[in-house]
């Protein structure tokens, strides 16, 4: 969805289910799963981090994006209207700084549990269960951070 370019997929969505709407346009378009219903995840796990960046030339809505040729085999029609305008990519590095990887331990339990299970990389599979091991004894209502670098 980016055309080969590392990106960082940016959101201003606070939920990452798919809607009824989200639903109707994959099968009015016949994208993507057609056995997605509502609730379901959209990408991911349930995780939100809040990254604070200023307007600037890296941050891209992905619908300019798209239109500046960033992923030219990509036909902006498939996408819902929320990817369209709440979507973005930032092409750079993130500093850490910018970033609040602070969460409740059930959140990141959650998280990590999704990716155990998704992950197409045996050794990255491998990471998160320890990282699990790690957190999962911590109370679950307790704030919690961990490092991005480490999650690949």
């Amino acid at each position: 969805m980016s055309g080969g370019l590392p990106v960082v997929w940016l959101t201003r969505q606070q939920s990452n289910v798919m809607t009824a709407a989200d639903v109707a346009h994959m099968h009015r378009m016949e994208v993507g799963d057609l056995n997605r219903k509502d609730d379901d995840l959209i990408f991911g796990g349930k995780a939100r981090l809040t990254v604070r960046l200023e307007p600037q030339k890296r941050l891209v809505k992905y619908r300019d994006f798209l239109r500046d040729g960033g992923a030219p085999l990509v036909d902006p029609a498939c996408l819902t209207q929320t990817a369209l305008t709440q979507w973005y990519v930032y092409l750079g590095v993130i500093p850490p700084r910018k970033i609040d990887i602070t969460m409740t331990v059930a959140l990141i339990v959650e998280c990590l549990d999704h990716h155990i299970q998704t992950h197409p990389d045996a050794d990255a599979r491998e990471r998160f269960a320890e990282q699990r091991a790690q957190i999962a004894t911590l109370p679950p209502d307790r704030l919690a951070s961990f490092d991005l670098r480490t999650t690949g």
